[in-house]
This record gives structure tokens, sequence and C-alpha cells, in this order.
């Protein structure tokens, strides 16, 4: 199941000084509307429900947050909660393998070189 990548990736988000997202600066309400996302989409997970947690967790990707970039590759990649798409995949793995957080590209770097 899903839920050991998204613990490092949690991990990763709370062990770092600063929460990472694209170039732009973010806000302290969207660093917590990302928290509680989440939480929430760990919660889904958790009880088997990958098809809740994807378009959540999307969300915060599409806004730039590492984590969520490398959770939702994970999915992708997977086909918990979407159907198998590794273009996606792949997509998702090199944006959060490019964005700030060291811990979450190392995970996205390592994952990218297991893909065919």
């Amino acid at each position: 199941m899903f839920v050991k990548p998204l613990m490092a990736a949690a991990a990763a988000l709370y062990c770092s000084a600063a929460l990472s997202a694209a170039n732009p600066p973010i806000s302290e309400a969207e660093i917590h509307q990302y928290r509680e996302t989440l939480s929430a989409a760990g919660k889904a997970l958790e009880a088997g429900n990958a098809a809740a947690a994807f378009p959540q967790v999307l969300a915060m990707a599409q806004k730039g947050f590492a984590e969520a970039q490398y959770i939702v590759a994970t999915l992708y990649h997977d086909g918990e909660g979407t159907p198998v798409d590794s273009a996606q995949a792949r997509h998702w793995y090199q944006a959060a393998a490019q964005n700030s957080n060291p811990a979450v590209a190392q995970l996205a770097k390592e994952a990218l070189a297991q893909l065919p």
C-alpha cells in the first residue's frame, strides 16, 4: 500500500527547516491548507480510499508542493486512486526532483531511476 511513501514525504515536510514550494513564496494560509489537505489525504489512504485522496493531493502538487508532487507521482505509478500512468508518474517525479526540498528531491530521483 501507499502509506510508507506518504509517511516518508510527510517526514521530509516536518523535518525541513522551511516548507518547500515552487519558486513563488507561499502564505501561512497556503501552508495551513497544505497540511490539512495532506492530513485528510493520509487518512483517506489509510482507510483504503485512494480515489478520495488523489484529487486532494493533486491540487497541492499543482501548487508546487514537493511532497505532494512526489505522492501524486507514486499514486500514478502504482495506480492508486487513478489509473496507472507512467508518463504522469515521470512528470511528477521530475517536478519533485527539481523542487527545493532536498529530502523529497532525493526520493523522487531514486524513483525516477527505477522507472522503465
